[in-house]
């Protein structure tokens, strides 16, 4: 779409008030995929939203806890340096839930609202919940050093020059982070039932989307339509990166192991049984030396599936005679690095989860590794 002028109005009422300003925007942009999507605060809204739609891979420092977009650019700039020091963290109220303290960071307004377990000193709690912050800072800077490319998710609280605060916000990240290709989505949170998305940079989007605060649920049809947008393309960077299951020698359930990658590249079902889109990759890493690999799999409506195995082509799966099909393939000769395997399959046709109501093809999927079963 061709960029228009449009004029912004005042659309967030009681949560902010957006000066009318004059900028090239595209509506609607066309949805964009990437290696990994992370919140960047500044409240627990974007990491709840960013994980009930799949699209979160792992926890960045600022998840769960209620910070401000210029002090979140500043740890992104200096490494975190100052971030969760005891010195700093006074303890100003209790948590609605009764169960754990609201813990204030003074020097750099940030509140820790899920962290600290009411009635132990917060001096008891520290020792471990460093380690947990010190293993996010971690694991984030390793995903942003490591991808090629990224979204960044953050909730902006306030309007007033928002363009600018996107602009140095972009520039941090591009001078720490030099060659991943990201963009940036920034919330605004409204009180009208809306759900919107802006492109107003070349990387960078705007969303307006609804929000109550008293029913957070009541807001997740707005979130996944502004998320529609943005996707986890599952590379096999992506699929580097993330947690691989090891298997050993009993079988994995889908439903119960959170370090499996297991996707349709359209939509992310999290039982693993079923794929949405005509892709399905999966990343498994396995002890030892594999040279079979037995595919069991189900289809209604799709007549072949091609194989790929770590990038190269391993052979076709051939429903036209039958609906069910055992196929074994040899992939002695496939380089697998560190043990690890990216599975690919190719669907001739989309397949969807019948029990959502949508139509399309269904499949259930078994993969043995010689002896070594996965399902």
């Amino acid at each position: 779409m061709t960029p228009e002028q449009i004029n912004i109005v005042p659309a967030l009422s009681s949560f902010l008030i957006l000066p009318e300003v004059m900028i090239p925007m595209i509506q609607n942009p066309e949805t964009k995929s990437y290696d990994f999507i992370v919140s960047l605060g500044s409240a627990c809204i974007v990491a709840d939203k960013i994980q009930k739609n799949n699209l979160r891979l792992f926890s960045s420092p600022v998840d769960w806890i209620v910070s401000n977009p210029d002090s979140t650019a500043q740890f992104i700039k200096s490494n975190f340096k100052d971030f969760f020091n005891l010195d700093n963290l006074k303890i100003k109220g209790i948590h609605d839930n009764n169960t754990t303290y609201l813990v204030q960071d003074t020097k750099h307004d940030l509140l820790f609202v899920h962290d600290f377990v009411k009635g132990i000193p917060l001096s008891l709690q520290y020792p471990h919940l460093r380690k947990k912050f010190s293993r996010r800072i971690l694991n984030f800077y390793r995903w942003c050093s490591e991808a090629e490319s990224a979204l960044f998710v953050m909730y902006f609280p306030e309007a007033d020059n928002y363009l600018n605060r996107i602009k140095e916000l972009e520039l941090i990240l591009r001078e720490n982070f030099p060659n991943l290709d990201f963009d940036l989505l920034i919330v605004f949170l409204s009180d009208k039932k809306e759900a919107r998305v802006l492109k107003v940079l070349e990387n960078a989007y705007i969303a307006y989307v609804y929000h109550d605060e008293s029913n957070w649920i009541d807001s997740d049809p707005f979130w996944r339509h502004i998320l529609r947008h943005f996707s986890i393309n599952f590379s096999p960077k992506t699929i580097e990166l993330a947690k691989l299951a090891y298997l050993e020698k009993k079988r994995l359930n889908f439903k119960n192991t959170a370090q499996f990658v297991y996707t349709g590249l359209e939509q992310y079902e999290s039982n693993g049984r079923w794929a949405t889109g005509n892709r399905t990759r999966i990343g498994v890493k396995i002890p030892g030396k594999v040279s079979r690999m037995l595919v069991k799999c189900s289809t209604y409506k799709n007549k072949y599936s091609f194989v790929y195995v770590n990038g190269e082509y391993a052979g076709a799966l051939d429903f036209t005679k039958n609906n069910y099909l055992e196929k074994e393939f040899d992939i002695s000769s496939i380089p697998a690095p560190e043990e690890k395997f990216i599975l690919e399959f190719i669907h001739d046709m989309p397949v969807s989860p019948l029990y959502t109501g949508e139509s399309g093809d269904s499949r259930d999927l078994t993969v043995y590794f010689n002896n070594i079963k996965f399902s």
